[in-house]
């Protein structure tokens, strides 16, 4: 009946579940082995587990010496204790750490604030170092940005260091304006504005703001009211929660201006001679010599006011109503004379100067006549008949009658295919004359009209048109004529000589000239001639002479060569036959000589017609008249001999 207590420990070496029997061993005879099971599982062992909000913070611009605070949230995800051992900051100058945190139980947190207040100006970067027992991740370096920016303040700045009032008179002010702008960023107070100086009593100061914001600008009004003549200066002194600012002021005073009127022609204003009709001009120059306005109350003419006028009052671009101190008005004055004599007048000019209130200038001048010229011409030219193709050339005088020069502006001819016109005639003195040459070459039949447009200064007659007229006829040409083209000198004998002529007659009505008579290369032939101006029905003779030096035919060409537009060159020809002829053959009776009993035998053969008689002087196969003539002629040359 007793018993005994086993104690089971269950020490898991690996997680999950896990089996196995405890058996007991005895001697108890029923159940000598008992198994008894063991159930159990292996649990991981217990660990804490860190996680924050944020992985960095950036706590963008923060003006020097102030500060910003971000929050962290550290959390305990694990199933142990999380024990922080340390939290700390690299840049303790400018960051620094709000909130502890020791232990967190498995599934808390705990939460801690980061400031950010830069001492310097610019980028600042630096590290939170958070130390724990999380094994897996026992450091945590989280980073910090900031940027320190500067603290803002106003900047003044003024438009002006120093104010010219220039001269202001005794009595009057001047004002001139400061602009005060801020350039800061952050909002300007003016504390104070006032003037300084020795001579601050002339000059006061108007402020119409307290605080300008950042951007904006205001208007400091000073007024410089001189009191007393002569160079005056002082300060002008802005306070603000910037700096103070000095600007330098500085005027004249003045006593107060007159005017003083002064001309430049105080003695007057002489013309001389103006022809009537025409105009002359002079200037009056009014100037203010004084430092005041010179006011111009009145400008007139008295006298002779129809001859005399004002043409025009002006200064640079305006009207002389009121000249400033040295400025200067012109006045036109014109004479315009209607007559032959002498005027005057004056010019009268009323002003403000109070030395000078009225100026009385002299005017004079005398009328005359004038000059002008005085053009002639002829009205008509005329040229007669001209042949076509030549021309003729005739004078045409333009006379000045006048008393000025004549100006001869323009020389127009018209048909100007017919007519042309040589020289010119710019200028013509006073009683002189001028020729021009006028050229008629027609260039077709029938009457031909033009003119000659004049164009000059007369003032009575500018443009004066000379008709000019001709009549073109057909060219006179000659018409060459030969008597003969061909000239035949028949047969004759070596030593004979013959002369023939052919007259060559001009048939045209104009001159014919024989330009050239040449002989080609001929043997035999020689030319004589006279020919040189044939006038229409005229004639002139050629003489061709044939002195054969040689048997056989002979031929020869004579050219003419002349004016004549049809026929410029003629040729004649020339022919002729030389033989040679001994006494024995011309010895028909056979008596040893050449005598008249040998002509009566030839007579009587050629009468009976016997043709045994060889005879056939000139070779034309047979014994004729022509053959009893050359018989003749070679029986005197043998008696010759």
């Amino acid at each position: 009946s007793q018993s005994c207590l086993l104690e089971i420990t269950f020490i898991p070496k690996t997680v999950g579940h896990i089996s196995g029997y405890l058996t007991i061993s005895t001697n108890d005879p029923e159940a000598k082995t008992i198994n008894i099971p063991l159930l159990g599982e292996g649990l991981p062992t217990p660990k804490p587990v860190i996680s924050l909000t944020v992985e960095s913070l950036d706590f963008g611009s923060v003006i020097v010496g102030e500060k910003k605070s971000m929050s962290i949230e550290i959390k305990n995800t694990g199933n142990a204790d999380l024990l922080i051992d340390s939290i700390k900051i690299s840049d303790k100058e400018n960051f620094y750490v709000e909130g502890n945190c020791g232990q967190i139980t498995p599934g808390g947190s705990c939460g801690i604030n980061v400031v950010f207040k830069p001492k310097v100006e610019g980028e600042i970067d630096s590290f939170l170092t958070i130390v724990s027992n999380d094994e897996s991740k026992p450091t945590l370096r989280i980073p910090l940005h900031g940027k320190g920016r500067p603290k803002p303040k106003p900047i003044a700045k003024v438009d002006h260091q120093f104010l010219d009032f220039s001269d202001v008179i005794l009595g009057k002010s001047k004002e001139l304006t400061v602009k005060l702008t801020n350039e800061g960023n952050a909002p300007l107070k003016v504390e104070n504005v006032y003037i300084t100086g020795e001579n601050k009593e002339n000059f006061s100061v108007q402020r119409n703001c307290d605080n300008v914001e950042q951007g904006k600008n205001c208007d400091i009004k000073v007024i410089f009211h001189p009191e007393k003549a002569g160079t005056l200066t002082g300060f002008l002194i802005i306070e603000t929660n910037d700096k103070d600012i000095q600007v330098s002021i500085s005027g004249t005073g003045k006593e107060k201006p007159e005017p003083k009127a002064e001309i430049d022609k105080p003695f007057g204003l002489n013309f001389g001679s103006v022809f009537v009709g025409e105009s002359k001009e002079k200037a009056v120059k009014v100037s203010n010599k004084g430092t005041a306005d010179l006011e111009i109350k009145s400008i007139k003419i008295e006298g002779d006011k129809n001859v005399f006028s004002i043409g025009s009052i002006r200064k640079a671009q305006t009207q002389c109503s009121v000249l400033r101190p040295k400025e200067v008005c012109v006045i036109t004055i014109v004479y315009k004379p209607d007559s032959f004599q002498q005027n005057t007048g004056k010019l009268i000019i009323e002003t403000n100067d109070k030395n000078n209130p009225r100026f009385e200038v002299p005017l004079s001048g005398i009328g005359t006549e004038k000059p002008e010229p005085d053009i002639y011409v002829e009205k008509t030219l005329d040229f007669g008949n001209v042949e076509i193709g030549k021309s003729v050339e005739k004078t045409i005088e333009i006379q000045n009658n006048g008393t000025a020069e004549l100006i001869v502006e323009n020389l127009i001819i018209s048909e100007n295919g017919n007519f042309e016109i040589i020289g010119n005639c710019p200028v013509i003195k006073p009683k002189e004359k001028c020729q021009l040459e006028i050229i008629f070459h027609p260039t077709k039949e029938g009457k031909i009209k033009g003119s000659l447009k004049v164009v000059s200064n007369d003032p009575d007659e500018p443009q004066i048109n000379v008709n000019l007229t001709g009549s073109g006829k057909k060219p006179a040409l000659p018409e060459i004529f030969v008597s003969k083209k061909l000239i035949n000198f028949g047969t004759l004998f070596l030593g004979e000589t013959v002369t023939k002529e052919i007259t060559v007659k001009n048939k045209g009505t104009g001159n014919l000239f024989i330009e050239k008579v040449y002989l080609n290369d001929s043997e035999g032939f020689n030319i004589e001639s006279n020919c040189g101006t044939v006038e229409p029905e005229g004639k002139c003779t050629i003489s061709i002479r044939f002195s054969p030096e040689s048997e056989g035919r002979k031929t020869g060409t004579i050219f003419i060569k002349s004016n004549d537009p049809d026929n410029k060159n003629i040729s004649v020809r020339a022919i002729g036959k030389a033989i040679k002829v001994q006494e024995k053959e011309i010895d028909l009776n056979k008596d040893g000589k050449a005598d008249e009993n040998d002509i009566q035998k030839l007579v009587e053969d050629v009468l009976e017609k016997k043709k045994e008689t060889p005879l056939d002087l000139n070779d034309d196969n047979e014994t004729d008249i022509i053959d009893i003539i050359l018989f003749l002629k070679a029986i005197k040359l043998m008696e010759g001999r």
